[in-house]
């Protein structure tokens, strides 16, 4: 047995009844909740293949899939087929005054008839049978005086595009409507409406009757409608374009049907750890240049602390020996002799010396704080970089580019080509308002 995707969960579980009795019969396994959960989870032109014989089941899927099910029948639909058997109850249960049953046929006419006099007012043309004709759905209240059936054409099918370099790839089923514009049945793809499918609603027959307007000669030819699948076919391969989202910091692409707001949050917890990565990959970029500018403060400093410890001593050596000097000189006894003056000169040039280590200590406190300087230079560098780096990595305030994929010609399949009835609505000036959107 193979199964498409169900609608409803009732049908679901119709089936789920049915293959669970069938399995019963032939004494097989059967997982009621797995089986559940694949149909659950099937999607376009997928099917679940159940064969009693085997252990599992298996899900397939095709590229392509015609269905001849027309669906299930609406309540026009149904109103129109009880209509003859209403109209013979009504006919039957109808008392006669007067003479026979078969007498008063003969006199009046019947519901039956009468009915389809009134749906016959309005010819539908007739068209060779090689012609698909479908009907556009009716989506508002309409007097059936007022319905009017205007000729177009509907194309369906589908269009793949790719992109081989990028390893991308995105399908579209479109579903295209084209007026018929004046009466050589000049047809311009380039002006036509992309509709949405809506396949349960578009029909082979009207769902109310209503006027038809006459048809070109063209679109009751067959080989016209080659002609226009053709044109159709140039057309999608001209202008068929399928948008898709970059975000160029991960180069990252947005999913078939993902909106750019999905497509945002998605890339939130992805640029996070790229965001992380890169900036870790960068602190490992600075860490020796770090490393070697804080050895270089730290011997600056060592160089200062020593240069201020030799001036402290040097300065403290030329007071003590400038005051015994003098001392010695003033409490002497003697007279100034060679030796004093000696001493005197030696504690001038100590005295020197010191001012020197004053001079020391201030280059080197320069060197420190230069040194210092390219230290938190660079600290601000590796910062400015790192905060570079999580604007850029910001999914949610990111600007993506916007990229197209397009089809080759070998990707487009036009699989249905039908005569379109579009119902417009006449007002009283008989003006024509489409009523099928």
């Amino acid at each position: 047995m193979v199964l498409g995707r169900l609608q409803t969960e009732r049908d679901r579980q119709r089936v789920l009844d049915g293959l669970e009795g069938v399995a019963s019969e032939s004494d097989v396994g059967f997982e009621r909740g797995e089986i559940a959960d694949i149909l659950s989870g099937l999607g376009k032109r997928v099917f679940l293949l159940h064969n009693v014989h085997e252990d599992h089941p298996v899900t397939f899927q095709t590229r392509w899939v015609l269905s001849y099910l027309a669906g299930p029948m609406t309540r026009t639909q149904v109103k129109t087929l009880m209509a003859s058997k209403k109209a013979l109850m009504k006919y039957d249960d109808e008392s006669e005054p007067k003479g026979t049953g078969r007498e008063n046929s003969e006199t009046r006419t019947s519901p039956v008839k009468e009915a389809t006099t009134r749906r016959d007012i309005s010819q539908r043309p007739v068209l060779p049978p090689s012609i698909t004709q479908v009907f556009l759905p009716i989506r508002c209240r309409v007097q059936e005086d007022q319905l009017v059936y205007c000729p177009g054409l509907l194309a369906t099918g589908g269009v793949h595009f790719v992109n081989t370099r990028k390893g991308l790839s995105a399908e579209e089923e479109p579903c295209q409507l084209a007026m018929f514009e004046g009466p050589t049945a000049t047809v311009h793809w380039d002006a036509s409406e992309s509709i949405q499918s809506d396949s349960g609603r578009i029909e082979s027959d009207p769902a109310l009757p209503g006027e038809f307007t006459e048809i070109p000669a063209e679109a009751s030819q067959s080989k016209s409608y080659t002609k226009w699948r053709k044109r159709l076919a140039d057309h999608l391969y001209r202008s068929a374009r399928f948008p898709l989202w970059r975000s160029p910091a991960l180069d990252e692409y947005s999913f078939h049907g993902e909106s750019e707001r999905e497509f945002r949050i998605r890339l939130v917890e992805r640029a996070r750890e790229a965001r992380d990565a890169h900036i870790e990959t960068l602190r490992k970029k600075y860490a020796p240049k770090l490393r070697a500018m804080e050895e270089r403060v730290r011997k600056a400093e060592a160089r200062a602390g020593r240069e201020r410890r030799e001036a402290s001593d040097a300065r403290v050596q030329s007071a003590i020996s400038l005051g015994a000097t003098i001392l010695s000189a003033v409490l002497g006894r003697k007279r100034i002799s060679s030796t004093t003056v000696g001493k005197a000169a030696t504690a001038a040039r100590g005295w020197n010396r010191a001012s020197q280590q004053a001079d020391d200590v201030q280059e080197a406190e320069k060197s420190v704080q230069s040194h210092a300087e390219k230290l938190e230079d660079l600290e601000l560098e590796l910062e400015q970089e790192v905060q570079e780096l999580t604007g850029r990595f910001d999914a949610l305030s990111e600007t993506f580019d916007e990229v197209e994929l397009k089809p080759r010609r070998t990707d487009i399949d036009i699989q249905q080509l039908a005569l379109a009835w579009v119902p417009m609505a006449k007002d009283s000036l008989g003006n024509l308002k489409p009523i099928y959107k």
